[in-house]
């Protein structure tokens, strides 16, 4: 968890008068006001009406830990950011809202900070955000950069076992649940839809934006290499080959016709959840385990179904995945998209491509026996 003390203190403000196309030296210049800037943090608002004004402020910075950080500066007109007295970004000159940005090795501890702004005419803006070891995007001004996230940074880190996110996931639903695996693979699990939706690779969740104040909004993942599986349920009878998989209602939440219910996950002595749900009075279990193989990270998927009573259907249909392009490769895995790799390990029926809608899915073909019923394939990147 990052230190959230962390960011500007002593942050005042000078503010100048003048017309120039470029940003001035401030220091033989006198300002015509000057104080404190409330928060702590970067805004337009000790500047008086009209336009033609500049403004320098400075402040310190506290890096929690020693390392690389980033910083983001967007400004309308020209503006500049200085660490510890070296200029680290030029946004200079006459121009309408732009941001750049760069890298920068940080001690831990304090380090004096100044930003230069002039403004012309027209519209006039100034914004900062920095992102660090442990944290991402974080302000250093009133407002935001468009795009960024101005929740503080708690990240997330699975540590010798798995960590459960059950929150807003951006492209996973409401009812996501987030799974962090040690092995810095991770998956996000729609509860809706029962699947998996998202996949992913490095960092695993800021949980900045939803543990801090009401906690509102969808948080994507914090990795790379984000894979966004077809979104739907895993199991559906199919009454003619070319008939469309089962639609979801406009909430997300699976058609009651569909025969699903959600029974939660349980936990192994690893934190490592087994989904639980059932589906025409079959009881399925549904687990994620982490593999690496000759530096090779994917998931293996098995699924377990079990009869419960006379009401599962004959035969059904398992998808594992949907998407524009499906193909065979040479040793039997399947290549979804150019950048999901499937290969099934224990089918429990014979894998099939089908074309309906303008799009390919990958099936399986399901006769469950009268005890259980067991499918396993891997899920990775290419």
């Amino acid at each position: 968890v990052s230190d959230r003390r962390s960011g500007l203190v002593d942050l005042r403000y000078r503010l100048f008068g003048g017309r120039w196309d470029k940003l001035p030296d401030f220091s033989k210049l006198e300002p015509i006001a000057e104080g404190v800037m409330a928060g702590n943090l970067l805004s337009l608002d000790p500047k008086k009406k009209g336009d033609e004004f500049g403004l320098v402020f400075n402040g310190t910075l506290h890096a929690p830990v020693g390392g690389e950080y980033e910083f983001k500066l967007a400004s309308d007109d020209g503006s500049s950011l200085h660490i510890d007295g070296k200029r680290m970004l030029d946004n200079d000159g006459v121009h309408g809202k732009k941001t750049v940005s760069g890298r920068v090795s940080l001690t831990a501890g304090r380090h004096s900070l100044e930003v230069r702004f002039f403004e012309r005419n027209g519209g006039e803006n100034i914004a900062m955000e920095w992102s660090g070891p442990g944290f991402k995007n974080r302000r250093l001004s009133k407002e935001r950069i468009s795009g960024g996230n101005s929740a503080p940074g708690i990240e997330l880190v699975a540590d010798g076992e798995a960590i459960i996110y059950r929150n807003f996931i951006e492209d996973a639903g409401t009812r996501a649940i987030g799974v962090g695996y040690p092995e810095q693979i991770h998956l996000a699990y729609d509860a809706n839809h029962l699947d998996v939706a998202l996949l992913w690779r490095g960092k695993f969740m800021n949980a900045g934006r939803h543990w801090t104040d009401r906690g509102q909004g969808f948080e994507p993942p914090m990795g790379s290499d984000v894979l966004k599986l077809s979104p739907g349920v895993p199991f559906a009878v199919l009454g003619k080959s070319d008939a469309k998989w089962p639609a979801v209602l406009p909430s997300g939440k699976a058609k009651p016709a569909d025969g699903y219910t959600f029974r939660g996950y349980v936990l192994d002595a690893e934190r490592k959840p087994t989904f639980r749900y059932t589906f025409h009075g079959l009881e399925v279990e549904d687990r994620f385990d982490p593999v690496i193989e000759s530096f090779t990270p994917f998931f293996r998927r098995s699924l377990t179904l079990r009869a419960t009573g006379s009401q599962a259907p004959g035969s059904f249909w398992y998808r594992i995945a949907a998407a524009g392009k499906i193909e065979q490769q040479a040793d039997g895995a399947w290549l979804v998209d150019g950048k999901l790799r499937c290969l099934v390990e224990q089918p429990a029926g014979e894998a099939v491509v089908r074309r309906v809608g303008g799009r390919s899915e990958l099936l399986l073909e399901i006769t469950p026996g009268e005890e259980e019923t067991r499918i396993r394939h891997t899920l990775g990147w290419n």
